[in-house]
């Protein structure tokens, strides 16, 4: 027996199997709302919050140059001159164009832990572990501007009359220093970790089982 195909039993045909796999077929819905969330994908070119929120992600580049094992701090002075402590070795860095790095200062200590500009341009860096600030001027060159009895600098920060806090450990000693580098104990407090100064005062983060801030006026 022979059957005869024709454009018709094949345009039925095809109707009834498109029929068929749309009945067969049904509609998911799902929201993704937290960080975990989007965690379980892939992101690119955007980045999520803690909230959930997906916003465009900042653009990343390598800087090449940096030739030691960590970055410990890094500062900004007013011409928006960005730069980088380093350990192991000791090395401040100069990050030239964002994109490349230039030693500036190579110290003798393990590690810059800190790193400070004040209104002059001038740069400070705290090192460890033998608690020495080095001050670095305009023109690159360095010298000793205060030598703590401490083993770290955690962070560093200028107030409104051009005094340097620095925040040490490990006895949790928050000193102020002069602009001529005389030091004396402002603070001893469990250990303080990072400062912040203002207009209106100072904001001091201490580390202890409990995190705590101050706010110091």
């Amino acid at each position: 027996m022979k059957y005869r195909v024709t454009k018709r039993s094949c345009s039925v045909f095809f109707l009834m199997l498109l029929n068929a796999c749309v009945f067969g077929a049904t509609t998911n819905t799902w929201t993704q709302s937290t960080e975990s969330d989007f965690s379980k994908g892939t992101t690119q070119n955007v980045s999520v919050s803690n909230k959930g929120e997906i916003r465009l992600a900042p653009r990343i580049e390598v800087v090449a140059g940096l030739k030691s094992a960590f970055v410990w701090s890094m500062a900004a002075d007013l011409q928006n001159r960005v730069f980088a402590g380093t350990g192991d070795p000791g090395v401040v860095y100069l990050i030239k164009d964002g994109s490349e790095a230039v030693e500036l200062f190579k110290s003798p200590e393990l590690y810059i832990q800190s790193l400070a500009t004040d209104t002059s341009g001038n740069l400070y860096a705290g090192t460890a572990p033998r608690g020495i600030i080095y001050k670095i001027n305009t023109r690159g060159e360095a010298s000793v501007f205060c030598n703590l009895p401490v083993s770290y600098i955690w962070d560093m920060s200028f107030d409104n009359n051009s005094n340097l806090f620095a925040a040490t450990g490990n006895d949790g000693i928050l000193f102020k220093i002069s602009p001529d580098g005389i030091p004396s104990v402002f603070l001893i407090h469990r250990r303080p970790i990072s400062l912040t100064c203002c207009m209106t005062g100072m904001t001091i983060s201490m580390w202890a089982q409990n995190r705590m801030v101050w706010c110091i006026k």
